[in-house]
């Protein structure tokens, strides 16, 4: 049964989960303290009468795989202003029931969706949108964003992935041919910010060699139409809930190619028209959204992003960091997918950062994620 409390006289109990420490108490007053050393959760008990009653928490902590670092979450009732309330808290062992401790020989298990804070459990950090979040950079910040505590929104033309692990609210649509969903799902309230991952190298079948994510696009589908159009259409939603006080983050993955001027001879046609869409997008950022304080536009030019794990991959990779090393014009340092993935949900974290970021930008923001 879960661990649930009441007032009724009962301070804490401990139980076992997944070989760390889960201590439960009931909510009393804050702080709420992690200790990464021992790997528990421990709560700061303050005076009992100042607790609503009614008032319950359950504090757990857990090891997370993809950040290696300690999380935490709270979950209950009345738990006031700026308390995480997680979705899903199991534990099949132990529990609080009329202020009285109750043992099973049954293993607990443990889910949580927040984020350790400095010295304290951190708040919700609200939901993000993610435009293209099955796409190859876009499921990688999916990823991340739920283990750094964001509630994800991810729309794509497939929904749900089959193998996906991690919890995402994950909506099918086609934003190209239904861009009022953006605005739809923005209307719903408690989005952070967005990230415009939607991409297309290639207007063709052969995209799916090309894509990381195996895309293939609609037929007869532009490059105007996949990045400028969506793009548009997600700053204009973003930026109606947006406020000029504390303009929202809206990350768009563009090119390093972008930055080009002018563009090599002999740019293939294809390129071109996929560098168009690319400037037309910054543009509109940064001449409109972020001139006239509507949004807080990040632009991230990555060149060849890639990840270790795709080994085809690789005889390129090492021809960009060749050509980088030599100083040839226009070549950047391939960025890591998790790098990138980083660096946008820093630089969405933190309210100095806009504008273009290049691949070294980038390895700095990832670095203070």
């Amino acid at each position: 049964m879960p661990f649930v409390g009441s007032l009724s006289g009962l301070r804490s109990t401990s139980a076992t989960a997944k070989s760390l420490r889960v201590s439960c108490a009931e909510a009393l007053t804050p702080p709420y303290h992690v200790n990464q050393a021992s790997v528990s959760c421990q709560q700061t008990v303050g005076n009992p009468s100042t607790a609503a009653p009614g008032r319950r928490l359950v504090i757990v902590a857990v090891k997370s795989a993809l950040t290696k670092s300690t999380t935490a979450t709270a979950t209950g009732s009345g738990l006031g202003r700026g308390y995480h309330k997680a979705s899903r808290i199991e534990c099949s062992s132990g529990g609080f029931r009329r202020g009285r401790q109750e043992r099973s020989r049954e293993t607990t298990t443990t889910c949580c969706e927040a984020t350790k804070g400095e010295g304290g459990l951190e708040e919700s950090k609200g939901k993000l949108l993610v435009l293209g979040g099955t796409g190859f950079v876009g499921s990688t910040i999916c990823e991340l964003a739920v283990a750094m505590g964001y509630e994800v929104v991810a729309v794509s033309r497939r929904g749900k992935p089959a193998d996906v692990q991690y919890k995402v609210d994950w909506r099918a649509g086609d934003v190209i041919q239904n861009p009022e969903l953006i605005t739809e799902i923005l209307q719903e309230g408690g989005f952070v910010g967005a990230v415009h991952a939607i991409g297309m190298l290639l207007d063709n079948d052969l995209n799916k060699i090309a894509s990381g994510s195996g895309s293939v696009p609609t037929p007869g589908t532009t490059y105007d139409q996949v990045t400028r159009e969506t793009a548009f259409s997600a700053a204009a939603a973003l930026a109606e809930i947006s406020s000029p006080t504390s303009p929202l983050p809206l990350v768009f993955v563009s090119a390093a190619e972008a930055g080009w001027d002018p563009d090599p001879p002999f740019t293939p046609p294809f390129l071109t028209k996929y560098l168009i869409a690319k400037r037309a997008v910054e543009a509109e950022l940064m001449d409109k959204y972020q001139a006239e304080g509507l949004l807080r536009p990040i632009i991230l030019r990555p060149s060849l992003v890639w990840t270790p794990e795709r080994l085809p991959s690789v005889p390129a990779v090492a021809a960009f960091y060749l050509g980088n090393l030599l100083k040839i014009p226009g070549i950047d340092r391939p960025v890591q997918v998790g790098v990138l993935a980083r660096a946008a949900l820093v630089a969405i974290r933190e309210s100095d950062v806009s504008g273009v970021q290049n691949y070294e930008s980038m390895e700095g923001l990832a670095a203070r994620a």
